[in-house]
């Protein structure tokens, strides 16, 4: 959110300061070319940040009317939840993807899920198609959602 108020700021704001204050000791195209930079970067590092960042799962669950799918709990550009429920079958591998934070895809959408904290190994092998390590193979003490 603080990263898309910055860009709605630095796309209203300096337009609106630079014409408020700047007349007379900046000639117009430099105003233009630092209003431009500045907008350009701040759109551009929000946009980076939702393609980069998107695909990350924040919570994965078993539903309990069907042992057979999942939901994954995602958020979008506005921060706000976006639940996918799905079955694992589903899940096609990320293989050669430059994508960052992305290690399987459901539907054409990519997602990421830390393998470690998939502690069931059939599962873990579905969605990001590696076999457990054995430094990974720990015993949780704590009862939470992840598998």
């Amino acid at each position: 959110r603080l990263s898309l108020f910055s860009a709605v700021i630095a796309i209203v704001g300096l337009p609106s300061l630079s014409f408020l204050y700047g007349t007379g000791s900046v000639p117009a195209p430099g105003q233009l070319a630092v209003i431009a930079t500045a907008s350009i970067t701040a759109v551009g590092s929000t946009a980076l940040l939702s393609y980069c960042f998107s695909p990350y799962i924040h919570t994965m669950e078993q539903l309990e009317q069907d042992r057979n799918l999942l939901r994954a709990t995602t958020r979008d550009i506005l921060a706000r939840e976006v639940v996918t429920v799905f079955d694992p079958k589903d899940v096609t591998a990320s293989t050669n993807n430059a994508r960052p934070f992305c290690n399987f895809m459901l539907g054409g959408r990519p997602f990421y899920v830390h393998p470690e904290l998939v502690n069931d190994d059939k599962l873990r092998a579905q969605l990001v198609g590696e076999p457990p390590q054995e430094q990974d193979k720990k015993i949780r003490k704590d009862d939470d959602e992840f598998f």
